[in-house]
């Protein structure tokens, strides 16, 4: 016997991070942010700087994850996270889950 747990909602939120709480990463709560109490995915669906890699990290706490390329043009450079307090400007977020 199945039950119902409800019915699945989507919404989008647009999260303008100016300023990185945290060196590579920057906490948002999506049940506190959202009308739906049981988040159960989260995407990054647009940024408006795409110098950054933001991915979207549930393991280590609800936050975005965020890196740069370090291009120092010798081939010695590598992935790195972005410094806290920078401006990584507006996030689009797709939110999954049931209320």
């Amino acid at each position: 016997m199945s039950t119902n747990g409800g019915a699945m909602q989507v919404t989008t939120e647009v999260v303008d991070v100016t300023n990185l709480s945290n060196a590579g990463h920057h906490v948002w709560d999506p049940a506190a942010n959202t009308d739906i109490d049981n988040p159960q995915a989260v995407s990054v669906i647009g940024q408006e700087d795409p110098t950054y890699d933001i991915t979207w990290d549930h393991v280590n706490g609800d936050r975005f994850h965020v890196t740069e390329v370090n291009d120092t043009g010798d081939g010695t450079g590598g992935v790195q996270d972005v410094a806290s307090g920078t401006d990584i400007g507006e996030v689009k977020l797709r939110v999954e889950g049931r209320r």
